[in-house]
């Protein structure tokens, strides 16, 4: 029966085997393992083989743990699997430095996306006072109207985020940081940055963890100013190097917990 089946990917992708052929396999006398003279044994992963944390979730006294690592994974956003040792990463920091401040003399802004240059709230989440603009989508510049996981929504722009995106770019290289999916920066950035002309391709994405690192970022911490909303996303050792500003809140939080999303 198809209500029946079990999923076997580990076999075969997208293998679904009955419960009455699932029962005769088992109870056969041949297959694998069987005059093997061999029990069979089943072992978990997580605590049984190995442990893992979430690294923001370390305590102080494990904290100096991130530093034995030998090898990053953290820079598959350039290229999927790329991975590069803590001393290039060092290296590819120092020499964006010097060139940066040879060539263009310019420092590095990292900022935030979300609360710091817009707000974000799903149609559904409106309040009552609020759902007239939705009507005013197509009659303003700094109010969009997107779908995203399957939910619509309002994106509204910072006051005058326009104006200061164009000032940053004459005094600093440009890079957005954001905790949400890569899909979601990139179709932002196509709304406030549709030619490339401020962030280019420094985006990063950290979708895998709660806090934001400048170990992230190939640029040398002397020549580097980030400007968010959120000091508790960021690793403490980097916050000295934040410029925070008042979160913007556009929109009413809606009364649950549920994240929404971007």
């Amino acid at each position: 029966e198809e209500e029946d089946r079990k999923p076997f990917e580990y076999i075969s992708e997208s293998a679904q085997l009955s419960h009455k052929y699932v029962t005769a396999m088992k109870t056969q006398k041949s297959g694998i393992g069987f005059g093997q003279r061999k029990l069979h044994l089943v072992l978990g992963l997580h605590h049984t083989l190995l442990d893992s944390c979430h690294i923001a979730r370390l305590a102080d006294g494990d904290k100096h743990l991130v530093e034995q690592v030998g090898v990053r994974d953290d820079l598959g956003r350039f290229i999927k699997g790329l991975k590069l040792s803590p001393q290039y990463v060092g290296f590819m920091k120092r020499h964006v430095m010097i060139k940066t401040l040879q060539e263009k003399k310019k420092l590095h802004l990292v900022l935030g996306l979300r609360g710091t240059l817009y707000d974000y709230s799903r149609i559904s989440h409106l309040s009552d006072s609020e759902k007239h603009l939705i009507g005013q989508v197509d009659s303003r510049d700094d109010l969009w109207r997107i779908t995203a996981q399957s939910h619509e929504g309002l994106i509204k722009l910072r006051p005058f985020v326009a104006e200061f995106l164009r000032e940053a770019n004459k005094l600093f290289t440009l890079h957005a940081y954001s905790l949400s999916r890569p899909e979601h920066s990139d179709y932002m950035l196509k709304l406030l940055d549709p030619h490339q002309t401020y962030f280019g391709r420094r985006v990063i994405c950290s979708r895998d963890t709660w806090m934001k690192t400048l170990d992230l970022v190939l640029v040398d911490e002397r020549v580097l100013v980030v400007m968010d909303d959120q000091c508790s996303t960021w690793w403490t050792d980097h916050t000295n190097h934040l410029l925070q500003i008042t979160s913007y809140r556009y929109f009413q939080r809606p009364t649950t917990t549920q994240h929404n999303g971007l």
